[in-house]
């Protein structure tokens, strides 16, 4: 071998002895050095005299193992790569049938609502002949209808619930708003569905206190809240309905999986438009910012709402107004049971209670619901006064 071959060939100071005779043997194997010749290099690299054939078997032996170990890995690379892929694709297919699924829904949802409007028997306006009118008193009335839980069945020592207290409930309701509309004169009511209209079956305890099911439940309620705003007709012939879904007409039991939008108390708007359409002045409004919260202009006020059970009394307004990015003046919420207000940043919020009173959850929670509402006045410059309206005087305990 000459001596330019044996100073390329020449094992480096950092190299070790099975790095260097690797590169040795991989040189024989793209035939830059015969074996013959590989030998005299590493003889001389560590002082040995071993023949070419010893260095060849250590070689070819480092060669088998290194050349499985590729395989191996490359298929357990391969094999991972595969696995990864499945589940993507897994992933995607569920997905895909989620959203189908979403598509179904969404044209199940529209179809209801077209039979809705196609079915239900409006008003006959010829009914509605000995109405009163107010012009020029500078007023609004906001009428709240919060926590009907329509299809309950509570029969407890603080309190009686079924289809027909619900109902007596309402006429009490009625003629308090129609005495609270003629001292103030109003000129326009706003009606606020502030969410929880039914019993729905999202706990145990309701399924348990149901006499209706879920659908029965939003028929008797869709009914029940176009008759009441039909009643108010006679004493105000503009009348805005406004509408917010609550946590229990879900569909699912888990709210988790519930998607916004997907609730049972969203048809019952369609209901009321198609029931009311021949009473003119009356608007029921079924589009809003989102299913969660609305706003409306009362007279000068910018008004929003919710059903309660995404937002407190502290933070509504904070959060309400990063959404809007703009002042509110009012904020109504439902959820809560109980009638109440405190102002927030100098905008009032009004908390309305329920019309079905005390049930097994707030016993539980020792809590007791007197049925109540709250109807707040607005004129020109906000709010002028709020009614807590007591729809039923509070049971008297016996021990």
């Amino acid at each position: 071998m000459d001596e330019i071959k044996k100073n390329e060939f020449k094992k480096a100071d950092d190299e070790s002895f099975d790095e260097y005779m690797i590169r040795i043997g991989n040189a024989c194997s793209e035939r830059k050095l015969t074996w013959d010749q590989a030998a005299v290099v590493l003889n001389e690299a560590t002082n040995s005299n071993f023949g070419e054939c010893a260095y060849r078997k250590k070689y070819k032996s480092w060669k088998a193992g290194y050349d499985y170990a590729l395989e191996h890995m490359c298929r357990d690379t391969v094999a991972d790569e595969l696995q990864r892929l499945k589940i993507e694709q897994v992933k995607m297919r569920d997905e895909r049938a989620a959203t189908n699924k979403v598509y179904r829904d969404i044209a199940r949802a529209e179809s209801i609502k077209e039979l809705i409007t196609s079915a239900v028997a409006p008003y006959d306006k010829n009914d509605f002949l000995n109405i009163v009118q107010y012009e020029g008193s500078g007023h609004d009335v906001i009428v709240c209808l919060s926590d009907l839980h329509t299809g309950a069945g509570i029969d407890s020592a603080w309190n009686k619930f079924d289809k027909e207290i619900l109902k007596a409930r309402l006429e009490s309701y009625v003629a308090q708003v129609f005495n609270i509309v003629e001292r103030h004169a109003a000129e326009k009511i706003h009606v606020l569905l502030l969410g929880d209209l039914i019993n729905g079956h999202i706990h145990i305890n309701t399924r348990i206190q149901n006499n209706e099911n879920s659908i029965e439940q939003v028929m008797t309620a869709a009914e029940l809240v176009s008759n009441f705003v039909a009643e108010l007709y006679e004493v105000c012939q503009h009348i805005d309905v406004y509408s917010v879904s609550g946590n229990h007409s879900r569909v699912f039991p888990n709210k988790d999986e519930q998607v916004a939008g997907d609730e049972l108390e969203e048809l019952i708007p369609f209901y009321m438009k198609a029931r009311l359409q021949n009473l003119a002045g009356i608007e029921v409004k079924t589009g809003k910012l989102d299913p969660t919260f609305g706003g409306f202009k009362a007279r000068n006020s910018l008004v929003m709402y919710a059903h309660g059970d995404k937002d407190s009394p502290a933070n509504v307004v904070e959060h309400l107004t990063m959404m809007v990015k703009q002042p509110i003046d009012l904020v109504f919420l439902g959820h809560r049971h109980t009638n109440g207000m405190t102002t927030v940043h100098g905008t009032k919020v009004i908390e309305s209670g329920c019309v079905c009173g005390t049930d097994s959850y707030a016993v539980g929670i020792r809590k007791n619901d007197i049925p109540q509402q709250a109807v707040a006045v607005i004129a020109d410059d906000g709010l002028t006064c709020l009614y807590d309206v007591k729809l039923e005087k509070p049971a008297k305990i016996v021990i």
